[in-house]
């Protein structure tokens, strides 16, 4: 099965403000700008992590995405298409983040709207993100594009090894 092509390009040129920025999907080269933006979100990891997570994904569910100015990416986005028995088919944003220098500049609303398009092509008919309860401007921006809260929910996790239990975090 080939990859869907979202209608709005691989490359999208898009007018934020009165920036001009551009949204594309994710690549190798971007894991130094991805780390240090996982960073802000509260979940470190070096390059060398970021590039391989990237490599282990598969592209067929998950949509990885860029937003960048000046050819400097200024914030990313991770969705994946799920599928469940108990639900229709989504497409569920698993990690956005834009550097805090550049937010409330319409450069996260882009990367929704990329999300967005990607979902319509994959064939799903809602998007769907969950955000830590501290994490309140997010509420307040998922609201605002339009997003409605379903539930509130509590995460468990249950280390495999000893070795992860002082690292859990996700």
């Amino acid at each position: 099965m080939s990859r869907p092509v979202c209608t709005v390009d691989m490359i999208h040129r898009i007018r934020i403000m009165k920036t001009s920025a551009n949204v594309r999907e994710m690549r190798q080269e971007d894991s130094q700008a991805v780390s240090q933006l996982l960073q802000q979100l509260g979940y470190p990891a070096t390059p060398e992590q970021v590039l391989d997570r990237f490599r282990r994904l598969d592209r067929e569910r998950h949509g990885l995405f860029v937003v960048e100015v000046s050819a400097h990416v200024v914030g990313w986005a991770h969705a994946e298409h799920r599928q469940a028995l108990a639900s229709d088919p989504r497409v569920e944003i698993m990690a956005m983040v834009v550097d805090e220098s550049f937010r409330g500049q319409g450069f996260g609303k882009a990367l929704l709207r990329w999300i967005e398009a990607w979902g319509a092509e994959v064939g799903v008919k809602i998007v769907r993100v969950t955000s830590n309860l501290a994490r309140t401007d997010s509420h307040a921006f998922y609201q605002r594009a339009g997003y409605v809260l379903q539930k509130q929910s509590a995460v468990y996790a249950k280390p495999l090894s000893a070795v992860e239990q002082t690292s859990l975090k996700y």
